[in-house]
C-alpha cells in the first residue's frame, strides 16, 4: 500500500506523491516526475535590517513671536514624515505640524518649522520630532526647550485705539506689576498695580476713551524688567 507523501522541491524538477496518481504509470517507485514552469519557482522570505534614522541635532529659537525648530538627520530609510510635537509642561506633548521627507544630496538632511505665534503666548514651550516611517514605525529626537521670553511680554489690541482696549502679556513667574500710561510730554496719565500670574494675563484698559487723541506710551515694569509699547489713541 502506498502512502501519501510530499517531497522536496527544488529547481528544474519536482517530486510529488498525490492521493489520486496513478502510480502505475508513474512506474515503480510510485514517483512522478513533473517540470517546474517560471511561476511555480519558490520563494523564501527575505530578512533585512533598515537603519533608524539618526537625529545629529535638534534645536529650537524664539523669533519675532514664532519658535523655529530645526533638525539635521543621517541614514533616512523609508521615512514618510516628521511630526513636530509641542507641550507646554515637558510632559504632555501634541502635534504642533507635520513636514513631509525631502529628498537629499547625500546622507544627512536639514529640516525646519516654524510654529507661528506660540513664543508671544506661552513663556516655556518644549518640542521633540518623530520621525514616522512608511511601515508606521516612529522614532523620537530628544527635547528642546524654548524660552520665548525671559521676562514679561506685552501687547495692545487693537492699535490704534478708538474705544477700549485689551492688554495682553505673559510672564514666566508670579510678580506684582506696575502698569503706567505716559502722554508725549512724559506725564503719567494712568497707573494700575496688578498681580501677574505665570502664563498668559489679561487686563481692560477702560479708561482710554476718557483721554486726548494721541500717541502714547504705556510702561510695564515687574521689579526687574522695564518694557514699553507705543499705543495710538484716535477716537
Amino acid at each position: 500500500m502506498l502512502a501519501a507523501a510530499v517531497s522536496f522541491c527544488y529547481f528544474g524538477a519536482k517530486n510529488v506523491q498525490l492521493p489520486g496518481t496513478d502510480y502505475a504509470a508513474a512506474g515503480a517507485s510510485g514517483t512522478q516526475n513533473l517540470a517546474i514552469t517560471p511561476s511555480e519557482t519558490p520563494t523564501f522570505p527575505i530578512s533585512c535590517v533598515v537603519l533608524a534614522t539618526e537625529f545629529l541635532s535638534v534645536s529650537a529659537v524664539y523669533q519675532h513671536g514664532d519658535c523655529i525648530i530645526n533638525w539635521q538627520v543621517a541614514n533616512e530609510e523609508a521615512v514618510m514624515e516628521y511630526d513636530i510635537e509641542r507641550s507646554f509642561d515637558g510632559s504632555n506633548f501634541a502635534t504642533a505640524g507635520v513636514v513631509g521627507y525631502k529628498p537629499a544630496s547625500g546622507s544627512i538632511n536639514d529640516y525646519s518649522y516654524s510654529d507661528p505665534g506660540t513664543g508671544s503666548i506661552h513663556p516655556l514651550v518644549y518640542y521633540r520630532i518623530r520621525q514616522v516611517s512608511i511601515g508606521g514605525r516612529y522614532v523620537f529626537s530628544r527635547v528642546v526647550l524654548v524660552k520665548p521670553s525671559t521676562h514679561a511680554t506685552f501687547m495692545v489690541t487693537p492699535n490704534p485705539v478708538m474705544e477700549s482696549a485689551i492688554l495682553n502679556f505673559t510672564s514666566d513667574h508670579n510678580a506684582s506689576v506696575s502698569i503706567r500710561l505716559i502722554d508725549i510730554s512724559g506725564n503719567s496719565v494712568w497707573h494700575k498695580q496688578c498681580l501677574a500670574g505665570t502664563g498668559m494675563n489679561t487686563l481692560p484698559l477702560d479708561h482710554l476713551p476718557e483721554l486726548p487723541n494721541g500717541i502714547y506710551v504705556l510702561q510695564l515694569f515687574d521689579g526687574e524688567n522695564d518694557e514699553k509699547v507705543k499705543i495710538l489713541i484716535r477716537h
